[in-house]
């Protein structure tokens, strides 16, 4: 994404930047947001794709803990069920990159 000036990350997540860069370097469209607080379901998804109705999120070690764990899943839950999103949950610690195949191609 060098040159590109993107702001589409929180300032705080390293593996959003790189979740990014993957979406960037393999063809995909970028996401039209990101950290977009969707009052349906009280949560702000990493990138939302608004055409396509998807949510993606991006846990970083942070969402290790049993706590945030639970309140990521009432998120999604929210989220899934009151909402047309698709979410989609990648985590640093997983292979991932497999997911982004439902993204939208240029």
């Amino acid at each position: 994404m060098r040159g590109r000036s993107l702001h589409h990350t929180s300032r705080h997540s390293d593996f959003e930047r790189v979740v990014l860069e993957e979406i960037y370097q393999g063809g995909y469209k970028l996401p039209d947001t990101a950290q977009k607080f969707i009052p349906e379901a009280d949560c702000k998804p990493d990138f939302v794709y608004e055409q396509e109705a998807i949510a993606i999120f991006c846990d970083g070690s942070v969402h290790d803990s049993p706590e945030q764990k639970r309140q990521d899943q009432i998120q999604r839950d929210n989220l899934k069920y009151n909402t047309a999103y698709q979410v989609v949950t990648l985590r640093y610690d997983q292979d991932w990159r497999e997911k982004l195949n439902i993204l939208p191609r240029f």
